[in-house]
């Protein structure tokens, strides 16, 4: 086959295709509508590799313009559609929600201010015994403690508000009087410190009264304006020696 021949037949071949292309619209938009930005080059270059080819063959400048226009219309046509589609604007994100601010620490000092009058009013109110006043004090899961009592009166532990106010009303009813002289009051942070010597009665029954002067450190703890613990502790020995001359006496009667 001769140049000419070859540009008489493919010119109508690319002519035909060119008439092709706006009948063949609706059958090639499925085909559009689900191809991306890079399909479409992709098909835009083998389109041009095509042509290129072909106009080798021809060289014939009709022929020439004839496969550039089909070139163009078939790249135009796969890749407008597609590239249109990537230019979308992606939706817009949802803002992240702002997080809360950080809660201010307080510092030492502030909070060792904050426990003083709580802690000072608590305990007044427990030498005292003002049940009534000490009781709105106390947090609700409160625990009281007197882990040096094991050895004479067993376990003494009380947890949650309500046990350690049965524990004050009844048990400490037989208690006639309380003094305490304070030698040492500490507040640090969340934690207040008692130190000095209790002065005190105590019915043991049979219508003795032991009367003792012992010493004794009590540590209460504060956390948002609550009492949430209460440990007593206590040299109990002046007390047993009270107890002993006070039966040693009653038997000698």
């Amino acid at each position: 086959m001769t140049k000419h021949s070859l540009t008489v037949y493919s010119m109508p071949v690319f002519m035909n295709g060119i008439a092709f292309l706006p009948a063949s619209r609706s059958a090639m938009s499925v085909g559009r509508n689900s191809m991306g930005g890079g399909d479409a080059l992709f098909y835009g270059a083998a389109i041009l590799i095509t042509g290129n080819i072909v106009m080798k063959l021809s060289n014939t400048p009709r022929l020439f313009t004839a496969v550039f226009a089909a070139i163009m219309v078939g790249a135009v046509t796969f890749a407008q559609p597609a590239l249109a589609q990537d230019a979308k604007p992606a939706a817009a994100k949802p803002a992240p929600a702002a997080k809360p601010a950080p809660k201010k620490r307080l510092s030492y000092a502030q909070v060792s201010a904050a426990t003083a009058p709580i802690a000072d009013a608590y305990f007044a109110a427990y030498i005292a015994h003002g049940w009534d006043t000490l009781e709105p004090l106390l947090a609700e899961g409160a625990s009281f403690q007197d882990p040096t009592a094991t050895h004479i009166f067993g376990k003494v532990l009380s947890e949650g508000r309500e046990a350690m106010m049965k524990r004050f009303r009844v048990s400490y009813a037989g208690i006639s009087h309380m003094e305490f002289t304070n030698n040492r009051r500490l507040i640090s942070g969340e934690t207040a410190l008692y130190e000095g010597v209790l002065h005190w009665g105590s019915d043991i029954g049979g219508g003795t009264i032991i009367d003792s002067v012992t010493p004794m450190v009590v540590l209460i703890s504060v956390k948002n304006g609550k009492v949430i613990s209460h440990h007593d502790y206590v040299d109990y020995s002046p007390f047993i020696a009270a107890v002993k001359k006070a039966r040693s006496k009653k038997a000698g009667k």
